[in-house]
């Protein structure tokens, strides 16, 4: 319920019942495209296999400077690190390059932080932003079920 507010999907599957309810709530994010990570150092080992599973369905990772060598320490390949807000704002509003945000920074609450101001510039442009890991590995199973059905072989 935490993305999701008070929708609700129902279907014959977990799958497509979470894609129901995030559709419900306008969580809209497409079968592959970019995303950034933002996430606390206690998040670090927790977002790996989300963040392979992620690549594996053909996505591109971009990530800011705390994480961006554990990622490639991981295998994870990095297709860009944003160090400032500039950069971001660059890619929300001329490129409209970033698909998703994820951003655990729970504890970045200084105005002037990287994490505080990739939250901010993230709601003002309607990009989807994920905060907890447990919605972000819902949002997989939906991405990865979708992923299945575009190559079923018949």
């Amino acid at each position: 319920m935490k993305s999701t507010g008070e929708v609700m999907g129902t279907d014959t599957t977990y799958a497509k019942a979470l894609h129901k309810a995030f559709s419900g709530a306008h969580v809209q994010v497409p079968n592959n495209g970019k995303i950034l990570f933002t996430i606390e150092n206690e998040d670090e080992e927790d977002v790996i296999p989300l963040a392979k599973r992620f690549t594996q369905i053909g996505y591109q990772i971009f990530t800011t400077p705390q994480i961006t060598s554990h990622f490639k320490d991981n295998g994870i390949h990095v297709y860009q690190e944003i160090s400032n807000i500039d950069e971001l704002n660059r890619l929300l509003l001329i490129a409209g390059q970033i698909d998703l945000v994820i951003n655990t920074m729970r504890h970045d609450y200084e105005q002037d932080s990287l994490g505080f101001q990739i939250r901010q510039s993230t709601i003002a442009q309607n990009v989807p932003l994920m905060t907890s890991l447990d919605t972000v590995n819902a949002l997989l199973h939906v991405k990865e079920d979708q992923s299945l059905e575009a190559i079923t072989i018949k």
